[in-house]
Order: structure tokens, then C-alpha cells, then sequence
């Protein structure tokens, strides 16, 4: 063979070697990671771009859909290596400290991400910048190879001047950087912080990385997948594609007090009491005054007590199925008593788990929440929506929108004849509760303290009875005696559950009306120091206008007790002046007045006739933040 032959066969067998350790080791890779494995976001992009809207979001909604999710900001941990915000430096590519000080930063988040991957949770949203290639590659080595997870990147890109300028005001309003700045230095700070990332920011390229990714424009106006494979991918893909970003206000009530609520009944689709109907009157009365500025829609659901209670507000109403109240099966129509009488059995599984517990032939909370997905899907993206429903659907609406805890949502208190407005601002909710002066009952049923199916020897009581039930006839007499027998103790340790949840509920309400009588004396006591705080502070202004008026040799000078900003007294009004304070004017609770003579700090002397310092004062001139001199010297 000749020897230019010899070396391209060589070369041949080295490129084939390489190709086959290549494909090995995707294939190895692609056997690690299944369908199953928990998944690692990571967002890309540069600031101002909504990625933490985005990110939070995206946790909200697959928390709802029961992913274990969490999100990991790594700007709160570059916050915990800087005690405070210095300026835009530590962002610039050149600054050696403060590039250490980043990737520390990432470097944690990722590593907390990842304990929270480890501990069974199914999804980490590492809420970044990522914007080199770099990055994003070491990123995915360290989640794929080294650790068995599946990743999936997001960029965000804002081309809409209007959302970026949106993007930009909230920042500055809400990030923790910029709370100690003026208006104008956090806005030059933003600037120049965004300028450095210009610089170093490399876009996803899909022909130069093998990276998993979407591209996300303008907050959902345009998404882009590459390689998106797998079941959790796809429907994270889907959510993107359908989301927006708009500042929203939404409105939820309860329909008017029915006839139901009176007796104490659940379920059923009764009408609207005499006081329901007063606040359909007073809530058509508010809403129509909102959609006098701005216009707005109605949601109901098909039940008659909601649409009565939407009845006269001036707007479009459509009515949902997916409002529907939860159903309660065969204890639709019954008391919280009868229920517990009749089927004393389903009312103590109901209190053990109330998320999960489905009534025989009805609905459980899980059940609401899965029909709730496509009206909150379609709710997140809307504005200026009213929500007339029912107690359990309001819950899980309210739930998902301020990201509570799913076992928190049976219990949340959601009373009559109240408007809950929910405002955006950044990712979260602002929550006002308008209590409109209609009264009602209170439906509220809080959560049991004791729950009678935790008692070992009940459940081991019901396990022996469903056991006879199902495999021995009744004529057998010991088995017809070791039922009745199970039938006298379950009632014997039901009865006894039920006083003790009962005495719990005294205890807590006690309790409850303990604190509120404290609060009420607390407030009393404050409101009586501040008015006899008030009266001290008016005759000691008197005396002194009286005293000025009288021996000023230089025209009468008035004080005012106002509160002022942590400025300095001015020199040429200790010079010119008859007032002189001490410290002792900003350590008490209560304003003190000085008249002059009294002993000052600072001596008139030292000072200029415009302020100049001419001689150092003994000691410090002192900082006065509750007293103000209206009339400065000529």
C-alpha cells in the first residue's frame, strides 16, 4: 500500500473511531435521561426582557397542574455576597470581582436547583441571564451528563418598546437594587447595567448549539421550539404559546346570600335571600360605576343565584359551566349536621383530606381545579373581568392567582357580599377586599383541629366492619354480634371526636376574640397617648408664639411642628434666632421646644452671616426631623 494510501486510511479509521465514541456516548446519554427524569429550566436573555414574569408564571402554573416547581433567582443570591447594590460596575465584562461574584452566584443557584431536583420535586426554574454560549454549554453538561436531568432553555426577546418600557418601570419599582436611588440615578444605573450586558449578550443560534430551547418574543407574541422533546417540554411549549403579558385587574365575588346559605345547606341551585337580592342591587351599583371608565365583561356560572346576582350589571355576562359550585353527590341539599348523621363516615374522611375527598356521586376539589384549567388559561390573558361564582371555585381561582398552597385552598376564606380585586404588578397580585354593607352569614367552616379518621382504633374499627360487610352474611350470629359490636364502639368514638373537635373550636374562637379585644384596647391606648401628645405639643407652640411676641427684639418668629426631612436646622437661624435645640428634640417620642437661652451645641458665633462655617462648633450640630423654622432671617 502506498504511504499516502497508508495515512489516509489511517485517518479514515480515526474519524470513524470518533464518530462511534460520539454516537456512543449520545446513546448513553439518551438511555440516562427518560421521559420521567425532573427537568431543569434555565432562562436566557437580557434584563427587562420579563424573563422573572416568565419565570414565576410558568411555576404558578405547573405547581397547579401538580409539577413540584420552584424558582431560583440567581440575583437573590448575588444580593446575599453584596450587602448592598454598589452601581452597574460589578456588570461590566472587565470588572474581574465582580464577574467572580456572578458566577459564584449562578454557580449556588444551580446547585440549590439541583438538591431541589434531588429530593423527588419535579421541576427548578434557574431564573438567569445565561447569555454567552459558554454558559449554556456548561450548563447543559453539568445537567445531562453529570447529572441525569433533562434541560430546557428559554430566551426571552422584547422587541415592543412598550413592553421592554413597561419591563423597565417595574424593575425599578420593585427590585431590591434600586430602592435605596433617586428616580433619576436607578434609571442612568439600569441604563448603563444594560449596556454592559449588550456587549457580552450571544442570541441562542440553533446551526452553533445542540442545545434544547425556546424562544420566546415579546411575551408569547411569537414562540419558537428547537428540539423540544417530551411530555413535560410540550406542555410547557403549549402554555408559552398561549400566554401574554398584560397588567391586569380582575374581580371575584360570591353570588348574593341564597336561601341555602340561610338554613346552613350545601349544593343545589337555590335563589337569592331578600339581603342576597339587596347586594345584587348594591354590587350592580359598584361594577357599573367601573365599567363607566373602562369597559369589562362578567363571567357566571349557570347556576340561578349568580345570575341573579349579575342581573343588572350593564356589561356582557357569559356563564360557565366550569363556575359551576363543586358537587356534593349525595349530600347535595343536607346541613354540615345531617351530613355528619347520615354518612358519619364520608364526614370524617372529608375533614381528614378535604383537597382530595370526592363526595359519593360528586366532586372534589382536584376534580374543580382540572375543569378550571381552560377558564384560567383564558382569565391570565384577559382584563377587567368580573367572576360572580361560588365558595369552592372561587378558592381554587384565588389559589392559583396568588400561588398558595394546594392543602391551604379548602380553607381559604372566601366570605359573602365581598369583592376581592386582585391587581398585577411584576408576577404577583395585589389583594383588596371591598366589603360591601349588605349583612350575610358566614359560611366560612374552618379547618378541624381533630379529625377522627387519624384515630387508629377507628380506622381499625371500619377495616373489621367493611371486612364482615363484604364477606359474611348477617344471619351468622357471632358475625352479626362483632358488627353490631364495631357499630357501638364507632359510635362511642365518634361522639367522643366530635366534642373534642367541638372544644377545639371554642378554644380557637377564644382565642380569635382574646386578640381582637387586645388590638382594640392596644388602639384605644395609642389614640389616647397621641391626642394628649397632640395637646402637649399645641400649648408648648402657644407658650412660645406667646413668649416670642413678647421679647423678640428682632420680629416675631412662629414654629410649626411639622415633620420635615432629616435636614440640618440652618446656621443662619441658630444665628439669627431665639430657638435653640438639643438632641434631645429627636430622641423623645415628642417634639421638645427650646426658647433662647436655653443651652444649644452649636454657638451662634461660629457660623457666617450665609452659613459659612468660620470656626468649628464645640459640637456637632444636630439633625432635627420634627421641628421646622417657617420664617428664615433676611
Amino acid at each position: 500500500m502506498a504511504p499516502g494510501a497508508s495515512t489516509a486510511h489511517t485517518m479514515m479509521e480515526d474519524k470513524e473511531k470518533a464518530l462511534h465514541g460520539a454516537l456512543a456516548t449520545v446513546s448513553m446519554r439518551s438511555r440516562r435521561i427518560s421521559q420521567f427524569a425532573p427537568l431543569l429550566i434555565a432562562l436566557v436573555g437580557l434584563p427587562a426582557r420579563g424573563k422573572s414574569q416568565l419565570a414565576h408564571r410558568l411555576s404558578r402554573h405547573l405547581n397547579w397542574n401538580g409539577e413540584s416547581t420552584k424558582v431560583f433567582d440567581c440575583s437573590e443570591y448575588r444580593r446575599k455576597h453584596m450587602a448592598l447594590y454598589g452601581s452597574h460596575d460589578i456588570f461590566r465584562a472587565d470588572n474581574q470581582q465582580g464577574s467572580a461574584i456572578r458566577r459564584q452566584s449562578a454557580r449556588e443557584a444551580v446547585q440549590d436547583a439541583v438538591l431541589w431536583l434531588k429530593e423527588g420535586n419535579s421541576v427548578a426554574i434557574f431564573d438567569g441571564t445565561n447569555i454567552t454560549r459558554e454558559q449554556r454549554r456548561e450548563l447543559d453538561d453539568y445537567c445531562q451528563s453529570d447529572m441525569g436531568f433533562r434541560i430546557l432553555f428559554i430566551e426571552c426577546v422584547c422587541e415592543d418598546q412598550e413592553l421592554l418600557e413597561r419591563n423597565i418601570i417595574e424593575i425599578l419599582h420593585y427590585s431590591a437594587d434600586y430602592k435605596s436611588m433617586s428616580e433619576e440615578e436607578a434609571v442612568d444605573d439600569l441604563r448603563k447595567k444594560l449596556e454592559h450586558y449588550m456587549r457580552q449578550y450571544e442570541p441562542i443560534d440553533g446551526n452553533l448549539e445542540t442545545i434544547s430551547f425556546v424562544r420566546v418574543e415579546n411575551m408569547g407574541e411569537t414562540v419558537t421550539a428547537h428540539k423540544v422533546i417530551g411530555q413535560k417540554e410540550s406542555g410547557i411549549l403549549g402554555y408559552l404559546s398561549g400566554m401574554r403579558a398584560l397588567p391586569q385587574t380582575l374581580y371575584f365575588t360570591r353570588h348574593g346570600e341564597s336561601e341555602y346559605n340561610v338554613v346552613g345547606r350545601i349544593g343545589g341551585d337555590a335563589a337569592l335571600s331578600a339581603r342576597g337580592q339587596l347586594y345584587a342591587r348594591a354590587l350592580a351599583e359598584h361594577v357599573n360605576a367601573l365599567a363607566g371608565r373602562e369597559p369589562l365583561t362578567v363571567w357566571t356560572s349557570e347556576l340561578r343565584r349568580t345570575k341573579q346576582t349579575a342581573a343588572d350589571i350593564r356589561a356582557p355576562k357569559y356563564p360557565l359551566r366550569a363556575l359551576n359550585e363543586l358537587d356534593a353527590g349525595i349530600c347535595e341539599g343536607l346541613t354540615y349536621e345531617e351530613m355528619q348523621e347520615r354518612f358519619p363516615q364520608e364526614f370524617a374522611w372529608r375533614d381528614q383530606d378535604k383537597l382530595r375527598y370526592r363526595y359519593p356521586w360528586g366532586e372534589s376539589y382536584i376534580d374543580i381545579m382540572t375543569r378550571l384549567r381552560p377558564v384560567l388559561a383564558a382569565l391570565e390573558d384577559d382584563h377587567n373581568v368580573v367572576v360572580v361564582g361560588h365558595q369552592a371555585v372561587l378558592r381554587c381561582m384565588l389559589g392559583y392567582f396568588l400561588d398558595a398552597k394546594l392543602d391551604e385552598l379548602p380553607y381559604m376564606n372566601v366570605p359573602l357580599h365581598t369583592i376581592v380585586k386582585l391587581t398585577s404588578y411584576g408576577y404577583k397580585y395585589k389583594v383588596e377586599m371591598i366589603k360591601l354593607p349588605i349583612d350575610c352569614v358566614d359560611t366560612h367552616r374552618k379547618q378541624p383541629k381533630f379529625s377522627l379518621y387519624n384515630n387508629v382504633w377507628f380506622r381499625g374499627i371500619i377495616g373489621v366492619y367493611a371486612l364482615l360487610d363484604s364477606h359474611y352474611k348477617y344471619d351468622v350470629a357471632p358475625v352479626a354480634f362483632i358488627r353490631l359490636l364495631c357499630l357501638v364502639i364507632y359510635m362511642i368514638l365518634f361522639t367522643l371526636a366530635d366534642h373534642a373537635r367541638r372544644l377545639a373550636d371554642i378554644e380557637r374562637d377564644a382565642a380569635e376574640r382574646t386578640a381582637t379585644i387586645e388590638l382594640e384596647l392596644i388602639d384605644k391606648k395609642l389614640s389616647a397617648e397621641k391626642s394628649a401628645s397632640d395637646k402637649r405639643m399645641q400649648a408648648e407652640l402657644e407658650a412660645v408664639e406667646a413668649g416670642s411676641s413678647r421679647g423678640s427684639n428682632r420680629g416675631s418668629r412662629s414654629i410649626n411642628s411639622t415633620i420635615c426631612t432629616t435636614a440640618p436646622l440652618s446656621p443662619r437661624a441658630i444665628e439669627h434666632g431665639d430657638i435653640a435645640l438639643s438632641h434631645k428634640a429627636t430622641t423623645s417620642g415628642i417634639p421638645h421646644v427650646f426658647q433662647a437661652g436655653d443651652a444649644i451645641q452649636a454657638h451662634p458665633q461660629a457660623w457666617g452671616p450665609y452659613g459659612t462655617n468660620v470656626a468649628a462648633p464645640p459640637g456637632p450640630l444636630p439633625t432635627f426631623q420634627e421641628v421646622g423654622v417657617t420664617s428664615a432671617p433676611p
